[in-house]
Formats: C-alpha cells, structure tokens, sequence
C-alpha cells in the first residue's frame, strides 16, 4: 500500500513540475509578446528614428539665389545712402559763398588782409569733409594768354597750400586757372581789373 502511494505521490509531483515549466515558458513567451516590443520601443529615444534630410540642389540654388538679391539690396541702399549724404553735404557748403581773394597786379602772394577769410572758409570746408572744392584762379585782362593761364594757377596752388596748413585735406581741394577768360567786370580801368585779379572757389 505504501508503495502504491509512492508511485502515486512521484507522478503527481512530475506532473507538478511539467505544468509549473509550462506556465514559466508561458510566461515568458507572454512577456516577449507584441505589448512587451511595443513598450520596449516606447522607451527608445525618438532621436534614433530621426532621419536628417537634406536640402535638394534646387533649394540650394535657390537660397544662394535669394542671398545674392539680399546682398544687392544692401548694397543699392548703401550707394544711395552716401549719394544723398554727398548732396546735402553739397548743397549745404554753397562753395560761391566762401570768402574771395584779391591779388595786386602780377602778384599771385596772399595778402595779409585775406588770412583771415581763408581761415573761415576752412574752417567751412572741413565741416563738408565729403565735398570736393575747386580753387579757381583768375587774372585781369592785361598780359598775353599764356601768361595769365600761368599766373592764375599760381594763385590758385597758393590758395591751396595755405588752405591745407589750416587743416584742410589736399586731397579735398583742386586747383584749375582761367587766367581773363572770366572777368567778373568787363571794364578796362584799374576798379575792374582789381575784381578780377582773384581766386575764388566752386564745386567739383
């Protein structure tokens, strides 16, 4: 009898031990199932499934199109920026209101008397830094062509060279002679020729 119940007690423990593998490998398999991937892949980084795309060859032309616009753009603006900062500046220096010079006859040396005009008509020219001047020389009617052409030019550079120890740039101011072409009074006696022994200034 006793041995009957042995037999009896072994298969049932064998039995117990199949059906508790089962229910592992059961749980397992359940485990490894399609909720378990799906989580699995609920917890990866979304990073790792981002593709990068990059740009085609007609958006890069296209953008290279649009920055090439922006920098013409900029550049128009600029030009025209400084076209109208040069004309209010010219417009504001009126060159014919700087103080003329006279000269004695065939003399092209500045008169003491002139020094101190000059000095305000540089002080004038500095604050229009962006203008070009002309220093304009000119003679009266008396001596040939070629010489007044010459002597007006020399009274034009000594204009000059005192302007620029006052501090204005070289580069700022040119010189031309008219030597008699252009008398400001067409008589022929010594209070028009006195006129029109003169430097006198206009705008480049």
């Amino acid at each position: 009898m006793k041995k009957k119940s042995s037999v009896v007690f072994s298969v049932l423990l064998a039995a117990a031990f199949v059906f508790g593998l089962g229910a592992c490998a059961s749980k397992e398999k359940t485990a490894g199932g399609p909720e378990a991937n799906r989580a699995k892949e609920a917890k990866q980084p979304m990073a790792q499934g981002t593709v990068e795309v990059q740009p085609s060859a007609e958006d890069l032309k296209r953008q290279q199109e649009e920055e090439t616009a922006r920098q013409q753009r900029e550049e128009l603006e600029r030009v025209r920026q400084e076209e109208a900062a040069k004309a209010a500046a010219a417009a504001a220096l009126a060159p014919e209101k700087l103080e003329k010079v006279y000269f004695d006859f065939d003399k092209y040396e500045i008169n003491e008397t002139y020094r101190a005009a000059l000095e305000r008509d540089a002080a004038t020219i500095k604050d229009h830094a962006g203008v070009k001047v002309v220093v304009e020389g000119h003679c009266d009617e008396r001596g040939t062509e070629e010489y007044n052409l010459a002597l007006g030019e020399r009274r034009a550079m000594a204009v000059k060279a005192y302007l620029v120890t006052l501090g204005v740039s070289d580069g700022q101011l040119y010189t031309i002679s008219y030597g008699e072409e252009r008398p400001v009074d067409n008589g022929h006696n010594e209070a028009a020729w006195s006129k029109n022994r003169r430097v006198q200034f206009s705008q480049e």
